[in-house]
């Protein structure tokens, strides 16, 4: 629902809901969300990733298959350098102005973000109250460290749950791991970034 109150989202956003094709019921949950928000964006679609040998369920094989499919929809017509993908949980409570700035930062300096992964620092809210007190500790502990990458201008910073990054980029690296290497799928997937991009001598 969030994202429905962003200015421009019906001209602008293509949701992807990256599911589970095991999960019962998840592609009869796509459809009403699919349904209920057709109106509202310029495109809702969903995909359903199947189980194969090595991976394992979670938002990282997900998010790995339905990348791969965007060039599947008749709609993607556009270069992979030209979109700009931002990866969420389902719950993540996304703000407008996070969108805002990644189209300032996109705008200002299209060099540095041919390279980059953009994060906002999120903090964990949505369940705070029902969760176990370690849990709850440990999730102030680790916001607090990303919190604390604001305040320095290394070039790896860690993200939480949500990232944004150009198409062209998960492509060069090979998408998403969809095993148990890749389970923290966000930090994973910014160290494999920032990686490829050192290798190749961009910051």
């Amino acid at each position: 629902r969030i994202l429905a109150t962003h200015p421009g989202c019906q001209e602008r956003y293509i949701v992807l809901l990256a599911m589970e094709a095991g999960e019962p019921g998840g592609a009869d949950k796509a459809s009403t969300l699919e349904e209920k928000f057709k109106s509202t964006f310029s495109f809702i679609g969903h995909t359903l990733h199947p189980m194969r040998p090595g991976e394992l369920a979670g938002k990282g094989s997900n998010v790995n298959y339905a990348i791969q499919q965007l060039h599947q929809f008749e709609w993607m017509q556009f270069k992979s350098e030209c979109v700009m993908v931002t990866i969420m949980d389902a719950d993540t409570m996304l703000p407008a102005e996070y969108i805002a700035g990644v189209d300032w930062v996109w705008a200002s300096n299209p060099k540095a973000v041919a390279a980059a992964l953009i994060c906002p620092s999120t903090p964990v809210i949505a369940n705070a109250s029902t969760s176990p007190w370690f849990v709850r500790s440990w999730e102030l502990f680790y916001f607090t460290c990303i919190c604390g990458q604001m305040g320095h201008s290394g070039a790896l910073r860690m993200p939480l749950a949500c990232y944004s990054c150009l198409l062209v980029i998960p492509e060069e690296v090979g998408y998403w791991d969809a095993g148990l290497q890749g389970i923290a799928e966000d930090q994973h997937t910014a160290l494999r970034m920032h990686l490829h991009y050192r290798r190749k001598g961009g910051k």
